[in-house]
Formats: C-alpha cells, structure tokens, sequence
C-alpha cells in the first residue's frame, strides 16, 4: 500500500525490474520502503491496486466539475469575516470614554465608579488611563477605597472584582495590593492579582512574580509562570525556579511557556534545565525549543546533551502537526495512543486528520481536492524516473491508501515523515547541508521535467526520514533521506 501500481506495467516495467523478491512481490517495491516503518505486505500491495480502481472516477470529477470539494471548504480555506462590532459592555464602555469629547472622560470614568454595580465600577477602573492624566490621581484613590474594601469583603466574587480592579489605583500602591490578593486563598482571586503584575512598577515586577512562584498552590505557580513575558531578561530566572521545581506539573509549565516568553537567542541555558529533567515529558518538550536564532556553539552542544538522552527521535520529530495535543477552534483533544481517535487539522488547501491508537505518529489523513491528488500520485508511481535520476527510493510523500469520499475529495492516508528540511536546518549548524541541498534540488528538477506545478516547494515542505536500526534507534550520523510532501495545490499537466 505504499506504492503505486504502474499504469501499464508491460510497457513501463523491464524485465529486470518486475523481477520478484523472496516473498513474490515486485522488486521495485524496494524503492517504497521507508526506515523504521511497516514493511510492504502483500496485503498492504493488493488493497493499493484494489484503490486504483476509482482512479477513473477521481479523473472524471476533475473532467467534469461537480459540487465543491467539501474539505476545501471547511478545512482549507480561510472563511472571511465581517466585523460587525462588539455587544460586549467593557469593549462598549471602552469606547465610549475613548471616542467622548477630552472634557467629558473623567465624569464618565467617575459615574461608573460610582455605581451600585461592582462590574461597572471596574469597567470605570480599568478604562483611567484613557482619562487626562491630571484626572487620573483622584479617579484611582476613589478604586483604591473600593478595592481595599472589596479584598475584605467575604463574598468570593467581590473579592475576585476587586482584585480585577489592581491596576486602576495608584502606582505606588498596586504592589501591596497585589501580595494582599494572592494571601487570600482562593485561587481566582490569586489570578486576578497576578494579572495586575503587569502593571505594577517595572522594578517591582520580578519580585511580585517570585512571590507567587512561592504559593504553596501549583496552579498559582503555574500561572505565574504563564506571566513572565511582564519582565525583561529577568524571566530567565524566574523560568529556572520552575524548572527547578520538585513538581513536574511546574517543571511542565516553565517549559511549556518558553516557547511563547523567551526569544530563542536566550533559551538554551533554561532548555539545558528541561533536558537534565528527571521527568521524560519535560525532557520531551524542552528538545522542541531549539531554534535557528540559538548561537552555533548552543545547538551543537544542546544536540550532543539531546543525543546523550536519548532524544534524539523527539529532536527530529515533525513540531507542528504531531504534537500530543491540537487545538481546533475552542476544542482541545489529546491525540493518545491507546484509543483509535482521529482529529482535525485546518491548512490551505486540504485538511488533515490525526489518528490515534496503534497509528498514532505513523499515519495521518490528508483530504485533497482530485486534482491534486492526480499530481501527487503521478509523481508518486512513477518509480522509474526517479530511478533515471539517481535515487535508489521514491522521495515523494507515501500514499499508503486512498478513497474517494462523499464529498468528491481524495482522503489519503499516509505515513508520518520526520522533521522538515527548512526545521533540520535551522535547529542544527546545517549538518549535512550539502548533501540535502542536492537531493531537494534533484527532486525539483524531476518534478519540473514533468511539468507538474507543487504549488509551495519551500524547504518546509521537503521532509526528512532519519534511518533507523531494527529497535528503532535513529541514526543521525547517517544522511538521511528527502521527501517532497504537501500536494494540496498540485497541478499535473492535461492529458
């Protein structure tokens, strides 16, 4: 199933090549075959050529335009929309003290102060900075009566509201304010209070942060470490407590946030601590930090500690589309692999499904438009020209199965590869550059000489499969192999 059935086989085949292996199929199946997965059955061989018998109805959909391809509508496109305004009250009321006359700002601000409903008053609160400031110091003394009573009020929510209304008293006062509401228990209240760090004094904000990361609650510490970017270059520090944490479920968030906190130049001191983790899952997640902007001498030394691990097959793996968990829309779904689940995955072009269970990180669907999945399974089939090009495989993406849906789209299952070329590139000091280089560039030139547009042949879309020994180790001292992944924009020339 992971190849393709020539489409004359007497004519296109030589003697030579249709010469059969120990086990009866065709030799040049060989050419299909990819490190560390599933070797080519018979089964796996007869139900690809039992798929090509809808080969003729994929070709006269492409003839004969019907409905419009579903997948590209719901999973491909980018659905434009029209902004037609807010019904939010705090979103109104913003705008409604931004867009009054300059004279008027203040007594708005102040009415809502004012009002018998908390919500409105911090509606009132946290709109001051948008006042004159020669109003704003008397605005802000009147929240900070009413925030000192509200954190005193035994009504949890009171205390939450007011704790939300930090940021609109006095500068020199927030910083009190803050350590009162993170020593009142409630959690939700603790959180208000951390998010009005970032309006504290800017010399007092690293120490407001260490504060919180010393709650005996780890959902605090959690949350504030989701906070660091309000420092500068201190948030390396604070990141390290949490990575110094006895808690895995710290040492997990201080990881988890370096991605979206720490420019990737100054990251390879705090990646050193996620990969000396005790724990296997910060270890896994620390490898996926590297970047390009890291110092040569950083990632050469990060590559040898990540070999040393033995994680080197988190290091080439795909971070994008394989990550244990994908968000769609507001839907979170964890992609294990114990139970058979599949999951959604948006892009231009196509859509993609992510399968759990025994296939978790070796297949995943792709949803394509017949079109181009016609080119892609040109280039895909045709062994013999990459043959006549000097490569000993098929450098194009598998196509292990395939159907045509209700939808009159391609559903295309195939094999999970490992990271891309533009990613290996950039997370190494361009090991094996040369050589890949050379094999992109070869495989380009087949795709040319066949006139079929690909649509993006970026380096991101040419992905590496690292060979592997029979346990599955891989061997990153050997070059690997290139593949040209991603038709969803393909185009094949008419026949």
């Amino acid at each position: 199933m992971r190849e393709g059935e020539p489409k004359n086989e007497e004519e296109n085949i030589t003697p030579t090549e249709v010469a059969t292996q120990e086990d009866g199929l065709p030799s040049y199946l060989k050419m299909y075959e990819i490190s560390g997965q599933d070797p080519i059955t018979e089964h796996s061989f007869n139900r690809y050529k039992k798929d090509k018998n809808q080969d003729a109805a994929i070709e006269d959909i492409v003839r004969n335009p019907r409905n419009p391809v579903a997948t590209e509508q719901v999973k491909g496109q980018q659905v434009e929309q029209v902004y037609t305004g807010s019904k939010d009250p705090e979103y109104l009321f913003f705008n409604k003290v931004k867009f009054a006359p300059i004279e008027e700002q203040s007594s708005i601000v102040k009415s809502a102060l004012e009002n018998d409903d908390i919500n409105i008053q911090k509606m009132g609160a946290n709109n001051i900075r948008i006042v004159p400031e020669k109003d704003r110091l008397e605005l802000q003394n009147i929240v900070l009566k009413k925030v000192k009573k509200g954190l005193d009020n035994p009504d949890v929510e009171i205390q939450k509201i007011s704790a939300g209304m930090i940021g609109g008293t006095p500068e020199k006062e927030i910083s009190s304010l803050i350590k009162l509401g993170l020593n009142i228990s409630q959690v939700e209240v603790q959180k208000e209070a951390i998010m009005a760090i970032g309006a504290a004094p800017e010399e007092e904000k690293t120490s407001l942060l260490e504060f919180a990361l010393k709650n005996p609650n780890l959902e605090i510490q959690k949350f504030a470490l989701s906070k660091c970017y309000y420092v500068g270059y201190e948030r390396i520090s604070l990141l390290s407590i949490g990575l110094n944490s006895p808690h895995p479920e710290v040492q997990k968030a201080a990881v988890d946030a370096i991605r979206s906190v720490v420019p990737e130049e100054e990251r390879a001191e705090l990646i050193k601590l996620g990969l000396n983790s005790s724990n296997p899952e910060v270890q896994k997640m620390a490898v996926g930090f590297m970047g390009s902007g890291m110092s040569k001498k950083d990632r050469r030394e990060l590559l040898d500690l990540i070999k040393e691990k033995g994680l080197t097959g988190e290091f080439i793996r795909p971070p994008t589309l394989y990550a244990p968990e994908f968000k769609i829309g507001n839907n979170e779904k964890e992609i294990d692999d114990v139970s058979f689940s599949r999951n959604e995955f948006r892009k231009t072009g196509s859509g993609i499904t992510l399968i759990g269970g025994e296939l978790k990180d070796k297949t995943v669907i792709r949803h394509i438009h017949p079109k181009a999945f016609i080119a892609w399974q040109k280039l895909y089939e045709d062994h013999n020209i990459w043959k006549e090009a000097g490569f000993d495989y098929v450098p194009v993406e598998q196509i292990q199965s395939y159907k045509l849906n209700k939808e009159n789209s391609v559903d295309v299952f195939t094999g999970v590869l490992d990271l891309a070329l533009g990613q290996w590139l950039g997370k190494t000091d361009k090991i094996f550059e040369r050589e890949l280089l050379d094999q992109r560039d070869k495989i380009i030139q087949v795709v040319n000489l066949l006139k079929i547009r690909h649509g993006h042949m970026h380096d991101n879309n040419f992905c590496l499969r690292f060979f592997r020994d029979k346990d599955g180790k891989v061997d990153l001292n050997r070059v690997p192999r290139v593949y040209l992944i991603d038709f969803d924009q393909a185009i094949s020339p008419a026949k």
